[in-house]
């Protein structure tokens, strides 16, 4: 006999929530469809609900980005957004204004060249501030940090691969991807990986031909404090999950309230802030949605997917471009993810 954990977590909560709309419905209708009909025969119909702990903008951008907050008051007329973010409407309307512009990017550079300079006093890596800031902050799982290594890995590959005038042509954006992922006590495979990707960034980083268009910065355990200062400079969020099976990572809607743009999958608050966006590309659509995702697995073309996308990748770990270790670890994780995309629910 097994205790069913969820179950008893069910009928002994007050409330049962997701962190979105999407998560909510997945709660109700397919986790725990039972309960939610028992919960309406006993007309506690509001058991089931959509509460999150929501992003504080007077943490996020108050505190950890004050010019911002100074620019964005200033052009609301008050204050009060801070605590009702429908006022954020009349931001619209500074949108074309050329002045408001130039200010904008003024605050974001400042915060970029705080964050330049706090890597290079503290990991002594030089980062040029004008460089497009590609974030991946706070990642709960082994997925997303693998996916996001994987892809740096290959742009490495594609850059060392291409001719001096060719690398001008081809990659006129220089980019910063920067990884401050904390590894859960007691996590081994989270440890290994962690150690695959610093192994990554000592390659990328001490490579003659590449460093001059790609950097890579891995800041071990994050402080929430640094984590503060990392979101207002990024331009790019990396917030990559299997929809409708994980959360994203806490600071998807800090990064779009201090200006910068999502590589996510649309799932739950993305898909949210997509619709807030009214058409503006505040998210840029990574992988499968939640509904591709189940017809995916049903078929059996999940496992193994990752291995076929970015074939190069592999091909580099399997040669040990980055290490012995690397590869065995990437292996692994690999097929492990591709057991865990068979199962999940």
């Amino acid at each position: 006999k097994r205790v069913r954990m969820d179950h008893l977590a069910v009928l002994a909560s007050g409330k049962v929530t997701g962190a979105s709309e999407l998560h909510s419905d997945i709660v109700r209708d397919r986790l725990f469809p039972g309960f939610h009909r028992w919960a309406g025969e006993h007309n506690d119909w509001h058991k089931f609900a959509t509460i999150t702990s929501g992003a504080s903008p007077r943490f996020w951008v108050h505190c950890a980005n004050p010019p911002l907050s100074q620019l964005i008051t200033q052009a609301v007329g008050c204050d009060e957004w801070l605590t009702e973010l429908g006022r954020l409407d009349s931001l619209r309307e500074w949108v074309a204004d050329a002045g408001f512009q130039e200010d904008w990017w003024s605050v974001k550079n400042l915060a970029k060249q705080r964050v330049a300079d706090w890597v290079y006093s503290n990991l002594g890596i030089r980062v040029v501030p004008t460089w497009l800031f590609d974030l991946q902050v706070m990642a709960e799982s082994e997925r997303p940090v693998l996916m996001f290594c994987l892809f740096i890995i290959q742009r490495y590959l594609a850059i060392k691969a291409a001719s001096p005038v060719n690398r001008i042509l081809q990659f006129p954006v220089r980019r910063v991807c920067i990884m401050a992922n904390a590894c859960r006590q007691g996590s081994s495979r989270m440890a290994a990986l962690q150690g695959v990707v610093q192994r990554v960034a000592e390659v990328v980083n001490g490579d003659g031909d590449v460093s001059g268009y790609l950097k890579m910065v891995v800041v071990p355990q994050p402080a929430l404090s640094v984590v503060q200062m990392l979101v207002p400079a990024a331009d790019l969020g990396e917030h990559l999950s299997l929809a409708g099976s994980e959360n994203l990572a806490a600071t998807v809607v800090p990064t779009v309230l201090n200006g910068g743009r999502l590589i996510s999958t649309l799932d739950g608050v993305t898909g949210e802030i997509q619709r807030e966006a009214s058409g503006h590309a505040a998210v840029f659509e990574f992988g499968c949605r939640e509904a591709q995702v189940e017809q995916a697995r049903a078929a059996g073309v999940l496992q193994g997917r990752a291995m076929n996308e970015v074939p190069e990748s592999c091909r580099a770990l399997d040669a040990g471009v980055f290490g012995e270790d690397c590869r065995s670890v990437v292996q692994d994780l690999l097929c492990n993810q591709a057991g865990e995309l068979s199962d999940d629910s």
